[in-house]
């Protein structure tokens, strides 16, 4: 197994409550430079979860358990809309993450539970990452990180807004009124 020690050693550390020094796309870009070829279409794999003629045993059991933790969510969410969850299942749902995600939905806030997601899957990366320094395995979880620093960066109140204005706009008022409580009239424009 290869080791990248020069590489690794030169990437700027990632700290949960910062933004990300750069993209993942800029990362993947360096990567592809200084990688070996196998390993650089296993790392790209992951990052951008395709299918690879490469693999590992590490990045399968990421692969693994992002797709356990994504349905155990789908389940959730679709218990609480009173939905079924099959549409949206990638496989077998696994009662493990069922009780690990509960605490994440406690919160009161939107941002909150955004937040406590993010810091289980970071905390996940730790563990991935215990005994991983140099090799394929560290740029694994430094990617990943990456990549969840720069979902965190772009989820800001301006841009939240921005969304909310943006549907908002695009609902027909009629639309509203309609489901009004007591007939209430529209001089809310």
């Amino acid at each position: 197994m290869a080791q990248y020690y020069y590489f690794v050693s030169s990437l700027p550390l990632l700290n949960f409550d910062q933004s990300p020094p750069m993209g993942v796309s800029s990362f993947l870009s360096e990567c592809s430079a200084l990688l070996q070829e196998k390993d650089y279409r296993i790392l790209e794999s992951v990052l951008l979860d395709r299918d690879c003629e490469f693999s590992s045993d590490f990045a399968r059991n990421i692969r693994e358990w992002f797709r356990a933790f994504n349905n155990a969510l789908v389940v959730f969410r679709a218990s609480r809309l009173g939905v079924g969850a099959e549409k949206w299942l990638r496989g077998m749902p696994d009662g493990y993450f069922s009780e690990m995600i509960k605490p994440v939905f406690q919160h009161d806030s939107v941002v909150g539970k955004q937040e406590a997601l993010y810091k289980f899957v970071w905390s996940f990366l730790d563990e991935c990452g215990a005994g991983h320094f140099f090799d394929l395995e560290a740029l694994i979880v430094y990617g990943l990180r990456l990549s969840l620093l720069e979902a965190r960066s772009v989820q800001t109140l301006e841009r939240g807004a921005s969304v909310f204005d943006k549907v908002f706009d695009n609902l027909k008022f009629s639309e509203i009124q309609e489901k009004l409580p007591f007939g209430e009239s529209n001089d809310y424009r």
